[in-house]
This record gives C-alpha cells, sequence and structure tokens, in this order.
C-alpha cells in the first residue's frame, strides 16, 4: 500500500466522528473507530465490507515505514500467534458434527 493511500483512509476516518479516540483495523471486520467508546463502522470510497489478512498487513506494514525494529518486533508477535493457533492446536479442540440433511 502507498503512503498517499493510507493517507486518504486514515483523513477520511478521522473525519467520521467527534469523539474519536482509536482507529481499528480488524481482519474480517470493516474500517472501525472508536468513538466515545464505542466502536463504529466508517464508509470510505472505494468501500471496504471487510478487511482481508492481506489489507491489515498492508496497512500495519505501511504505517512501520520500514523500520526494521518494527517490523522485526512485528514478525516476531506474527510468528508466536501461528504457533499459538498450530494445526496441534486445532486437533484438539471438539469437532462438531454436521447436521444431516436426510
Amino acid at each position: 500500500m502507498r503512503i498517499p493511500d493510507l493517507d486518504k483512509i486514515l483523513s477520511a476516518m478521522l473525519k467520521t466522528y467527534d469523539g474519536i479516540s482509536d482507529l481499528n483495523f480488524s481482519v474480517g471486520h470493516p474500517l472501525q473507530v472508536e468513538d466515545f467508546g464505542e466502536l463504529k463502522p466508517v464508509s470510505v470510497d472505494p468501500p471496504i465490507e471487510a478487511l482481508t489478512a492481506y489489507q491489515t498487513e498492508q496497512i500495519a506494514l505501511t504505517l512501520m515505514q520500514r523500520d526494521r525494529r518494527l517490523i522485526h518486533d512485528y514478525r516476531e508477535k506474527f510468528q508466536a500467534l501461528k504457533d499459538f493457533i498450530s494445526p496441534p492446536f486445532y486437533a484438539k479442540l471438539p469437532r462438531k458434527r454436521r447436521a444431516s440433511s436426510w
């Protein structure tokens, strides 16, 4: 993602409500701001209905602007999360049965 594209998104987010304390970028959700303690969706053009993992990562990397320390810390935390939710973890979860269609 280019910095001017991110600037456009951030500007749109900051102009939506008066009491913004946080900008939220979460996979599977639209762009959101916290306005007086309440999460509220933000509309941008072109619309983003739900952020993908790729979009969210590109936003994070653009915000870090090639700062090696920040990128290193990001990668370490991301790897720790991947290790936590690795396939052995999923294998221990009980499987739900599918409802029969007959």
